[in-house]
């Protein structure tokens, strides 16, 4: 009985490990970068303002006004709805493979919205589009040698 307990615990041990082990499919850049487009919403023109009152603690000043992180939350963003559209289009390109025209997309963005609150998305866009392109130029140049 000790042995059949042992044994199933011993099971069980290496069955954790083993799921432990598995890789996890990690989300390419592009998907995040999607997911982040997603939950992005344009900021009201418009807001009703009511009064409030707060009560003040005793202590160090606390000068942050970093605003909580939610996940999956819509983050609302002073941007409007053509730069969202036009920085999306952009990646749907890239998503699609058409890299010369995403990076044209990208830039062309960056030239219409050069204070857009996405502006590092599409400079961080444009990087990984870039060095993607010189990734596949040196593995063409790679085959080719191996062709001569």
């Amino acid at each position: 009985m000790k042995k059949i307990i042992v044994f199933l615990i011993t099971i069980a041990f290496i069955a954790t490990f083993a799921y432990a082990g598995e890789e996890k499919k990690e989300k390419s850049f592009w998907d995040n970068l999607v997911k982040k487009m997603t939950r992005i919403v344009p900021k009201k023109k418009s807001r009703t303002y009511t009064t409030t009152a707060v009560g003040g603690v005793r202590g160090a000043k606390d000068e942050s006004t970093d605003k909580l992180y939610w996940k999956d939350k819509e983050i609302e963003m002073n941007v409007s709805q053509e730069e969202i559209d036009k920085f999306n289009n952009a990646v749907s390109l890239a998503v699609d493979g058409k890299g010369k025209a995403a990076e044209k997309g990208f830039e062309e963005f960056l030239a219409a919205y050069p204070k857009s609150p996405l502006k590092n998305d599409a400079q961080s866009a444009l990087k990984e589009l870039r060095a993607h392109k010189s990734c596949s130029h040196s593995k063409e140049g790679k085959t080719e040698k191996k062709a001569d």
